[in-house]
């Protein structure tokens, strides 16, 4: 057990049995999305969104081809799609806008999918670590 574990549970240990969350509590989260406000250098203010459980799972679905491989081309380029939205939380693209998602500087994407990766629990939005959120799948060889 590692010492963040530890400390974990001591600190539930302590914290008795009156702060157990009810399951409601918990799903009532559903009515709490991550959200972070962007500012663009000179393009202006848009809404990142952290991904829900099913909007991840879509997004590391729409990230495989048909082999089942990761496309890396799609990674960033697909999640900043999911991710910014307008104030509303309308999506500000749709699919077929990803091409030209794919055109636009690494910077401005990559600081977006960083945001929306730390708002989704999934970490700092760098290849690798983008890429550890994929679980390879199995083929009938392996």
């Amino acid at each position: 057990m590692s010492e963040q574990e530890s400390q974990v549970d001591q600190e539930i240990q302590g914290a008795g049995q009156d702060n157990e969350a009810s399951s409601e509590a918990i799903l009532d989260l559903c009515n709490n999305i991550p959200i972070k406000k962007h500012k663009i250098e000179g393009v202006g203010v848009v809404y990142v969104h952290g991904f829900m459980v099913t909007e991840k799972a879509t997004w590391q679905k729409g990230c495989r081809q048909q082999d089942g491989k990761v496309d890396p081309d799609l990674v960033e380029s697909l999640m900043f799609q999911m991710c910014v939205r307008d104030s509303k939380g309308k999506h500000k693209f749709k699919y077929a806008q990803i091409p030209k998602i794919r055109m636009m500087p690494a910077a401005i994407v990559s600081k977006v999918c960083d945001i929306c990766m730390k708002l989704s629990g999934m970490g700092a939005a760098t290849d690798q670590e983008l890429l550890k959120n994929f679980a390879p799948i199995g083929t009938e060889d392996s």
